[in-house]
């Protein structure tokens, strides 16, 4: 059986095991059934995007593709998609990635780190998908763990005009405690809310708005650090057009 052909059965087999028809792994995935019919009989390649999909629904994406299981644990505790690249058939881990100063650059399926959307209402969570970052971009970028990042739609004109409602903000969970300056997602009252948080004299802190309709307000440090409502720091945001 070659590879193409194993890797469908797994794939099947996996689907299996977790007690899910076709349908259901397909909407899942974000693909129709005649192309997860497709992937389980060998005639068509899943990408690396329907891979990461069907991770999230507890597949064994190593196993899928390598025949080796890896722990369910570690599975579960990273963002981005873990294929042992030296044992996967390479057209199922490499991705053409157009690069303007080298377009036969290609990226491998783990230089991809996938940050879910996780924060916010029930509503915002809906309509907001994950974003995929090349990980050379947010180690250079960005400078916390991976591991810590989560996406969060805006529903909010606290920071207009600077950020509206719709925008895509990316946050770290490394720094709950405020003890950084910079822009915030605070839970108050139930609501989730961009502040800019400044450090004064004296262990205050001002939390600001730039929507002038916002009254600025002061916190100590002491006051934050009692505040389990510090959800996380804004690290890069996405304008919506």
């Amino acid at each position: 059986m070659n590879s193409a052909l194993s890797i469908a059965a797994r794939l099947k087999e996996e689907r299996n095991r977790l007690k899910l028809s076709q349908e259901k792994l397909a909407a899942a995935a974000g693909v129709t059934r005649q192309s997860q019919s497709k992937y389980e009989k060998g005639l068509r390649h899943p990408d690396s995007i329907y891979l990461h999909a069907i991770a999230q629904s507890q597949c064994d994406v190593n196993y899928i593709l390598t025949g080796q299981r890896i722990n369910s644990s570690s599975q579960n505790s990273q963002h981005h998609l873990q294929i042992n690249i030296a044992d996967a058939p390479a057209h199922y881990v490499k991705h053409q990635h157009q690069d303007y100063d080298n377009p036969k650059t290609v990226m491998e399926a783990n230089d991809y780190i996938f940050i879910p959307n996780t924060v916010g209402t029930k509503s915002t969570r809906s309509t907001s998908a994950s974003l995929i970052f090349t990980a050379s971009w947010l180690s250079q970028n960005i400078k916390c763990s991976t591991k810590s990042l989560s996406l969060m739609t805006i529903d909010d004109d606290g920071m207009e005009p600077s950020i509206g409602a719709g925008d895509i903000a990316l946050l770290s969970h490394d720094d709950k405690l405020m003890q950084q300056d910079g822009l915030f997602i605070i839970k108050m009252n139930g609501v989730f809310v961009i502040k800019r948080c400044q450090h004064l004299p004296n262990h205050q802190i001002k939390i600001s708005s730039d929507n002038p309709a916002y009254d600025t307000f002061h916190l100590t440090v002491s006051q934050t650090q009692k505040n389990k409502q510090i959800i996380g720091k804004i690290v890069w945001i996405g304008h919506k057009l």
